[in-house]
Protein backbone atom coordinates (compact mmCIF):
# COMPACT_ATOMS: atom_id res chain seq x y z
CA UNK A 1 0.00 0.00 0.00
CA UNK A 2 1.31 3.44 -0.87
CA UNK A 3 1.73 5.45 2.28
CA UNK A 4 0.60 9.04 2.62
CA UNK A 5 4.24 9.99 3.28
CA UNK A 6 5.34 8.57 -0.08
CA UNK A 7 2.52 10.37 -1.89
CA UNK A 8 3.43 13.62 -0.15
CA UNK A 9 7.09 13.17 -1.11
CA UNK A 10 6.19 12.52 -4.76
CA UNK A 11 3.79 15.44 -4.95
CA UNK A 12 6.19 17.86 -3.31
CA UNK A 13 5.00 21.19 -2.02
CA UNK A 14 3.55 22.41 -5.32
CA UNK A 15 0.38 20.31 -5.09
CA UNK A 16 -1.98 19.30 -7.88
CA UNK A 17 -3.59 22.71 -8.33
CA UNK A 18 -0.68 24.06 -10.38
CA UNK A 19 -0.56 21.07 -12.73
CA UNK A 20 -2.05 21.15 -16.23
CA UNK A 21 -5.19 19.05 -16.64
CA UNK A 22 -3.92 17.02 -19.62
CA UNK A 23 -1.46 14.88 -17.70
CA UNK A 24 -1.60 11.15 -17.12
CA UNK A 25 -2.94 9.66 -13.90
CA UNK A 26 -1.89 6.61 -11.89
CA UNK A 27 -4.75 5.09 -9.89
CA UNK A 28 -3.92 2.75 -7.03
CA UNK A 29 -6.01 -0.02 -5.47
CA UNK A 30 -6.43 1.98 -2.23
CA UNK A 31 -8.04 4.90 -4.13
CA UNK A 32 -4.98 7.18 -4.25
CA UNK A 33 -4.15 8.96 -7.50
CA UNK A 34 -0.89 10.40 -8.75
CA UNK A 35 -0.75 12.92 -11.61
CA UNK A 36 2.27 13.12 -13.89
CA UNK A 37 3.57 11.55 -17.08
CA UNK A 38 3.67 7.86 -18.04
CA UNK A 39 7.08 7.02 -19.54
CA UNK A 40 6.67 3.26 -19.96
CA UNK A 41 7.30 0.01 -18.15
CA UNK A 42 10.72 -1.14 -16.99
CA UNK A 43 9.50 -4.70 -16.70
CA UNK A 44 6.24 -6.39 -15.72
CA UNK A 45 6.55 -5.14 -12.14
CA UNK A 46 7.60 -1.48 -12.50
CA UNK A 47 6.18 1.59 -14.20
CA UNK A 48 8.33 4.61 -15.07
CA UNK A 49 6.67 7.87 -13.98
CA UNK A 50 7.70 11.50 -14.32
CA UNK A 51 6.51 14.75 -12.79
CA UNK A 52 7.73 18.30 -13.33
CA UNK A 53 8.50 18.68 -9.63
CA UNK A 54 10.91 15.69 -9.65
CA UNK A 55 14.45 15.96 -10.97
CA UNK A 56 14.18 12.64 -12.82
CA UNK A 57 11.65 9.90 -13.56
CA UNK A 58 10.93 7.39 -10.81
CA UNK A 59 10.16 3.68 -10.94
CA UNK A 60 7.06 2.57 -9.07
CA UNK A 61 5.98 -1.01 -8.35
CA UNK A 62 2.82 -2.06 -10.18
CA UNK A 63 1.65 -4.49 -7.47
CA UNK A 64 -1.00 -2.11 -6.14
CA UNK A 65 -1.54 -0.12 -9.32
CA UNK A 66 -5.16 -0.33 -10.50
CA UNK A 67 -4.99 1.67 -13.74
CA UNK A 68 -3.06 4.19 -15.82
CA UNK A 69 -5.16 6.94 -17.40
CA UNK A 70 -3.44 8.55 -20.38
CA UNK A 71 -4.09 12.24 -21.26
CA UNK A 72 -6.60 12.48 -18.41
CA UNK A 73 -8.86 10.03 -20.26
CA UNK A 74 -9.37 12.37 -23.21
CA UNK A 75 -8.98 11.01 -26.75
CA UNK A 76 -6.53 12.52 -29.22
CA UNK A 77 -9.43 13.19 -31.59
CA UNK A 78 -13.17 12.61 -31.65
CA UNK A 79 -14.53 9.37 -33.05
CA UNK A 80 -15.99 9.60 -36.55
CA UNK A 81 -18.89 7.34 -35.59
CA UNK A 82 -20.59 6.84 -32.23
CA UNK A 83 -21.72 3.31 -33.12
CA UNK A 84 -19.93 0.33 -31.60
CA UNK A 85 -20.14 -3.36 -30.75
CA UNK A 86 -19.44 -5.06 -27.42
CA UNK A 87 -17.56 -8.36 -27.31
CA UNK A 88 -18.17 -11.27 -24.95
CA UNK A 89 -15.09 -10.27 -22.92
CA UNK A 90 -16.52 -6.76 -22.35
CA UNK A 91 -14.33 -4.94 -24.88
CA UNK A 92 -16.08 -2.17 -26.80
CA UNK A 93 -15.07 -1.65 -30.44
CA UNK A 94 -16.13 1.67 -32.02
CA UNK A 95 -16.99 1.69 -35.71
CA UNK A 96 -19.82 1.87 -38.22
CA UNK A 97 -21.58 -1.49 -38.63
CA UNK A 98 -21.63 -2.12 -42.38
CA UNK A 99 -22.71 -5.76 -42.68
CA UNK A 100 -24.08 -8.67 -40.67
CA UNK A 101 -24.43 -12.28 -41.76
CA UNK A 102 -24.76 -15.61 -39.94
CA UNK A 103 -21.03 -15.79 -39.18
CA UNK A 104 -19.51 -12.28 -39.17
CA UNK A 105 -20.24 -8.68 -38.24
CA UNK A 106 -18.32 -6.16 -40.35
CA UNK A 107 -17.26 -2.77 -38.96
CA UNK A 108 -15.71 0.17 -40.77
CA UNK A 109 -13.25 1.89 -38.42
CA UNK A 110 -11.04 4.96 -38.72
CA UNK A 111 -8.20 3.28 -36.78
CA UNK A 112 -8.01 -0.20 -38.39
CA UNK A 113 -10.00 -0.05 -41.63
CA UNK A 114 -12.56 -2.82 -42.11
CA UNK A 115 -12.83 -5.33 -39.25
CA UNK A 116 -14.61 -8.67 -39.52
CA UNK A 117 -15.59 -9.96 -36.07
CA UNK A 118 -16.97 -13.47 -35.54
CA UNK A 119 -20.62 -13.11 -34.54
CA UNK A 120 -20.26 -15.61 -31.66
CA UNK A 121 -17.85 -13.13 -29.98
CA UNK A 122 -20.32 -10.21 -30.08
CA UNK A 123 -22.86 -9.67 -27.29
CA UNK A 124 -24.23 -6.22 -28.17
CA UNK A 125 -24.71 -4.10 -31.31
CA UNK A 126 -25.09 -0.33 -30.91
CA UNK A 127 -25.51 1.12 -34.42
CA UNK A 128 -27.08 4.34 -33.11
CA UNK A 129 -26.42 4.51 -29.35
CA UNK A 130 -27.85 8.00 -28.85
CA UNK A 131 -31.12 7.12 -30.57
CA UNK A 132 -31.74 9.20 -33.66
CA UNK A 133 -30.28 12.48 -34.87
CA UNK A 134 -27.66 13.88 -32.52
CA UNK A 135 -28.38 17.47 -31.49
CA UNK A 136 -25.69 17.69 -28.82
CA UNK A 137 -22.59 15.67 -28.01
CA UNK A 138 -20.25 16.65 -25.12
CA UNK A 139 -18.68 18.10 -23.07
CA UNK A 140 -18.55 15.11 -20.77
CA UNK A 141 -17.10 16.64 -17.62
CA UNK A 142 -17.04 19.98 -15.85
CA UNK A 143 -13.52 20.84 -17.08
CA UNK A 144 -14.76 21.06 -20.67
CA UNK A 145 -17.46 23.68 -19.94
CA UNK A 146 -16.62 27.36 -20.52
CA UNK A 147 -18.30 30.26 -18.69
CA UNK A 148 -19.33 33.01 -21.14
CA UNK A 149 -19.72 35.67 -18.49
CA UNK A 150 -20.32 35.26 -14.74
CA UNK A 151 -23.43 37.46 -14.86
CA UNK A 152 -25.04 35.50 -17.73
CA UNK A 153 -28.61 34.49 -16.86
CA UNK A 154 -31.29 32.66 -18.74
CA UNK A 155 -34.62 34.41 -18.06
CA UNK A 156 -38.02 33.21 -19.16
CA UNK A 157 -39.79 35.23 -21.82
CA UNK A 158 -43.17 36.62 -20.72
Amino acid sequence: MISRVAISWLLGITGLAAMPDNLDILRFTNGDQLHGGFRGFKDASRVIWHRDDLSEAVELKTVQLRSIVLRGGRPLKALESLSYIVLTNGDRIPGAITAIDEEVITLNTSYAGTLRVPRRQVTLLCPNPLGGQVYYHGPFNEDEWKMIHPSFRMDCLH
